[in-house]
């Protein structure tokens, strides 16, 4: 009995001193004078030496060592990305680690070249690293468990551009679910009937878009016309001969102009030398160039060439001898733009 009012006693001590600490540092101010708001970021797994590492990191407490202090003997500090109001204190900061109520990150992504570059921004937004999501991205074992069927080539059709919330700790199998679902979520009944109208895959039409967005990167109105004048193509088995596809070749999308050397180079997505759509998209695309193939105009158009004028729109026609004189034109605005260039 004599030991049980002991161990009481001392007990009751080691309570009656950490709560004299969260009183006397617990109703403080946490924040640095000057600084309204901050983030914590909470590595996995989450405990205390994960948020004493946050706290640290983080540059933007008061008394970091009082925060410390504090967390001696605290449980259940999850991991994640916390958002810090100015006055909270540091009481406050623990009972929202406690309670894991994070502040989600904002994703936004378009047109971008390629999953590299997708991966490259998730892993400056998400706690892993690049190459993780980028493996992840690449896994079409992975996708396939989630009932999406598309090969490595057509991977980039997955990632539909928009803007997403994610937890800063989702990891990479989880994102990559995310966007399956998303990826689902776009290719509704009726997007996936217009594609089965035009005798296209999903993953066609996304490449096919991609191809479009590249050939006309600022103004909408064409791309529905460049669309159907891509399908007429398809339909009388014309070859594409769409120039991005030769940049995505070679790999230099800055290119500023085709050359005969360039139509030649043995590649299965130069669309000179291979017939149909190259084997999947050479970037990620917008949603509104995906609608603008699926709902592409009707018209009898089979040859397009950029204008003369360089205002980024295209001359338009269905017969050979009106496009060999519209490339003439073009040609020779080019010759003059490159001799007035000259040093």
């Amino acid at each position: 009995m004599a030991r049980f009012r002991i161990s009481a006693i001392a007990l009751f001590g080691v309570l009656f001193f950490y709560s004299c600490q969260w009183v006397r540092h617990g109703t403080k101010r946490a924040l640095k004078p000057g600084i309204e708001s901050a983030y914590l970021l909470v590595p996995n797994p989450g405990g205390p030496n994960q948020v004493k590492q946050a706290a640290l990191e983080c540059n933007c407490l008061q008394r970091p060592e009082e925060f410390v202090q504090m967390m001696e003997g605290i449980s259940e500090l999850r991991p994640g990305r916390y958002k810090i109001d100015g006055q909270m204190t540091h009481v406050d900061i623990l009972l929202l680690i406690r309670s894991g109520k994070q502040a989600p990150v904002m994703l936004r992504f378009n047109r971008l070249p390629g999953l590299s570059e997708l991966a490259g921004l998730v892993g400056k937004k998400l706690e892993r690293d690049s190459a993780a999501f980028l493996k992840a991205m690449l896994d079409t074992v992975l996708i396939q468990k989630q009932g999406v069927h598309l090969t490595r080539q057509e991977l980039a059709a997955l990632y539909v551009p928009n803007s997403y919330e994610f937890y800063w700790n989702t990891d990479e199998i989880a994102f990559v679910e995310r966007m399956v679902k998303e990826y689902k979520a776009f290719w509704n009944q009726e997007r996936t009937t217009k594609a089965q109208a035009l005798g296209l895959s999903v993953a066609e039409v996304a490449t096919l878009a991609s191809v479009v967005q590249a050939e006309q990167a600022k103004l909408a109105e064409e791309w529905g016309t460049i669309a159907r004048l891509y399908l007429n193509r398809l339909k009388v088995g014309m070859l594409l001969q769409a120039d991005p596809t030769v940049k995505f070749a070679i790999g230099d999308p800055t290119l500023k102009r085709i050359r005969f050397q360039h139509l030649k180079v043995d590649h299965p997505y130069n669309t000179y030398r291979n017939k149909g759509l190259p084997p999947g998209p050479i970037s990620l695309v917008d949603p509104a160039v995906i609608d603008s193939v699926l709902n592409a105009v009707e018209h009898s158009y089979i040859y397009m060439c950029a204008k003369s004028d360089f205002s980024g729109r295209h001359s338009f026609s269905e017969r050979y001898e009106d496009h060999v004189r519209n490339a003439a034109a073009f040609r020779k605005a080019l010759d003059e733009r490159e001799r007035n260039s000259a040093p």
